[in-house]
């Protein structure tokens, strides 16, 4: 976790296991991409196929090794998620509840928003920044009641 020199505002940036995890997975991405041209050195088309899975994930995993390519950034009236250098902001009013959501085995924090084209809410997750998922909702919800929300109920 990171914060500026600004009280109000915090960034939390993706912890060093998952830079392993996205190193390991470039180096196993360069390995197939390797295969794939030497299946095509041989004449086989198979290699397209190969090619065509391990070039976007050498792509996307280089983009996440990049230096400010995840992380999270909390501030008065918004928070600003940025994955693999797309940001996403909402407006802590936007934000209609925070809650701890399991996906395979695996605690997040997940958000909703009303979804605009339908009476529905969008529900969104993001990784844990280091944090574990009730001390991000802590934080999440801090700084959402700060900008004049109110939870509904304990998550």
């Amino acid at each position: 976790m990171t914060n500026n020199s600004d009280p109000e505002v915090q960034i939390l940036k993706t912890p060093w296991l998952a830079w392993v995890f996205y190193l390991i997975c470039f180096a196993v991405c360069i390995i197939f991409t390797g295969a794939g041209f030497e299946v095509l050195g041989d004449g086989r088309s198979f290699g397209y196929i190969v090619l065509g899975f391990s070039v976007p994930g050498l792509i996307f995993f280089l983009l996440s090794l990049l230096p400010g390519s995840n992380y999270l950034k909390l501030e008065k009236d918004s928070f600003t998620i940025c994955s693999c250098h797309l940001l996403y902001t909402y407006k802590w009013s936007e934000v209609v509840m925070f809650k701890i959501e399991s996906i395979m085995d695996r605690e997040m924090v997940g958000f909703f928003t009303p979804h605009t084209q339908v009476d529905t809410y969008k529900e969104n997750q993001m990784v844990n920044y280091g944090l574990s998922p009730k001390q991000l909702l802590d934080l999440m919800n801090s700084y959402w009641v700060a900008a004049g929300k109110k939870p509904d109920k304990p998550s």
